[in-house]
């Protein structure tokens, strides 16, 4: 299974961050959480449209899924969040048409515009507890989508949050365990 060519870079920003900047190998087809080690962010379109990419683990050093970062990634099935991940920025995961399924840690806070956007397959999602906004068009266009569970604390949805949801059949509102 080819993985990564080269080592990845991981850059220190001025406010201390590693951020995983954007990657040029485009055959990347799995990351596993030792490839992402010691990166505390996965930075603005850094796996963005890696066509190959089927599988993703991210470790528990990183906290944010910046902008983009692995939209367009058409062959991504499977993603497994760390429980220390707290945000997921606009479009993090949009146009990933075959991803099914994703379970989002209670860890996250803020999920951005359009998270999950024409993700056409994806069928079962539970935010977490911890999220009281969701941002706009976050199901945009997930034709697959048939059940959602929100938080009870949510205080506010913007538009177009299920716009294109045709499957959908049921959004659960009640407490979590």
């Amino acid at each position: 299974m080819a993985i990564i060519k080269n080592p990845l870079t991981i850059v220190q920003t001025s406010g201390g961050e590693n951020k995983l900047p954007q990657v040029v190998d485009r055959t990347i087809t799995t990351l596993t959480a030792n490839d992402l080690q010691g990166a505390t962010s996965i930075g603005e379109r850094a796996f963005n449209g890696c066509t190959k990419l089927t599988n993703i683990t991210i470790p528990s050093s990183v906290t944010s899924i910046d902008n983009y970062a692995f939209s367009s990634c058409r062959s991504l099935t499977s993603i497994k969040l760390s429980s220390s991940v707290k945000s997921i920025g606009d479009n993090a995961f949009s146009s990933c048409s075959s991803l099914t399924s994703i379970e989002i840690p209670s860890s996250v806070t803020s999920i951005g515009n359009r998270t999950f956007q024409y993700c056409s397959k994806l069928n079962n999602v539970i935010i977490p507890e911890n999220v009281s906004t969701i941002d706009e068009g976050v199901f945009q266009g997930c034709a697959g989508l048939t059940n959602v569970k929100l938080p009870t604390n949510i205080t506010s949805i913007v538009g177009y949050m299920f716009y294109n949801c045709s499957s959908l059949t049921n959004i659960d509102l009640s407490e979590y365990p």
